[in-house]
């Protein structure tokens, strides 16, 4: 994720540089595009989390689920 933001960042920049440096263009422009990558992969980890690790139907949740259940339920049965 660090390395394509920055990727996309680096790539606007080389992109802007026909534009006057005082104008404040160039940094709204570059800036955009940070922000147009963080927003894209906020929404991509929303819908991983959402719709594939925590839904109801997920093989991910379920497995750490056995894997808690395993040791209590694998013990030894002791009646008091």
């Amino acid at each position: 994720m660090l390395v394509t933001t920055s990727a996309v960042t680096g790539w606007t920049n080389s992109q802007v540089q026909s534009i006057p440096s005082h104008h404040g263009l160039r940094a709204l422009i570059v800036t955009a595009s940070y922000v147009a990558v963080t927003v894209i992969f906020f929404f991509a980890k929303f819908a991983i989390y959402e719709y594939w690790v925590f839904s109801e139907t997920s093989r991910v949740r379920a497995a750490f689920r056995s894997l808690r259940q395993v040791p209590r339920t694998a013990r030894a049965n002791r009646i008091p």
